[in-house]
């Protein structure tokens, strides 16, 4: 398959004819994608991870890699497919945790939009999204997922058509629950740049610090005294230590250590 015909100039009527394509098509546009487009090239390949090409169209799943995704969620892969092609990302959003989803959902997208406006739409495919968030998993517990992907738009709206990922099982490599929120550009000629932003979702210790306390926490755990921060931060060392009180206490803790260990 040539990489034109995967890619031709009018992107909504190729997102729409995506709707009627077979299996074997996407399998074929997903390999063409792997060797020949630079964001793709770069997902980070994580075992278990599963594909998956997404529709803003209809806002279906087009694609998934077969036989991974029912280990990722621990359902029965027919069951789990089933619930895909009935929901669509209704069911992603269903299972994930409710202190995740407003950030995954609201915060996160909103963030990507602010992004690609600053990119010519000619070159929006060439950014690639990463995140984490926790979901349901079928055995009632929940897991921790990564999520790699990138949008192809249309060349002359900048209207998302497709989204083409990965979804990886960090549960095993992941200790806190704050979402990481990264926007990478990969381009030949002008090289790579990044964004990050770290949210904290409700239900994790830190979200009940200010900013200031939360600065300030981050100080403490890489091991400055009160009168270091004072300095820093141009404030007084009875001022960084009340804030210190103030943490401990709303994180119940008693050491620096244990700060650390939350950090």
């Amino acid at each position: 398959m040539k990489q034109e015909e995967q890619f031709p100039s009018n992107l909504f009527q190729f997102s729409k004819e995506l709707l009627n394509r077979t299996p074997s098509y996407y399998e074929s546009l997903l390999k063409t994608l792997l060797e020949t487009h630079s964001v793709v090239k770069s997902l980070n390949e994580l075992d278990p991870m599963t594909y998956y090409i997404f529709s803003y169209v209809d806002l279906g799943i087009k694609y998934l890699s077969p036989n991974i995704f029912g280990k990722l969620f621990r359902l029965p892969e027919k069951e789990l497919r089933q619930r895909m092609e009935e929901l669509g990302m209704k069911y992603t959003f269903s299972i994930m945790h409710p202190a995740d989803k407003k950030i995954l959902t609201e915060d996160c997208f909103q963030l990507a939009e602010e992004i690609a406006k600053d990119i010519p739409v000619s070159l929006r495919d060439k950014v690639k999204y990463t995140n984490n968030y926790r979901a349901l998993r079928g055995d009632g517990t929940y897991g921790k997922f990564l999520s790699q992907f990138c949008v192809i738009p249309d060349k002359e709206t900048g209207y998302p058509l497709i989204g083409l990922g990965t979804i990886t099982d960090i549960t095993d490599h992941k200790t806190d629950n704050k979402i990481i929120f990264k926007a990478e550009f990969y381009d030949e000629l002008v090289g790579h740049k990044e964004f990050v932003k770290i949210f904290i979702p409700a239900d994790n210790p830190l979200a009940s610090l200010t900013e200031r306390e939360l600065e300030i926490a981050h100080l403490i755990a890489n091991g400055f005294s009160s009168e270091k921060i004072a300095n820093k931060l141009f404030i007084s060392p009875f001022t960084v230590r009340a804030h210190k009180r103030n943490i401990f206490e709303k994180m119940n803790i008693h050491k620096a250590a244990e700060l650390a260990a939350l950090l």
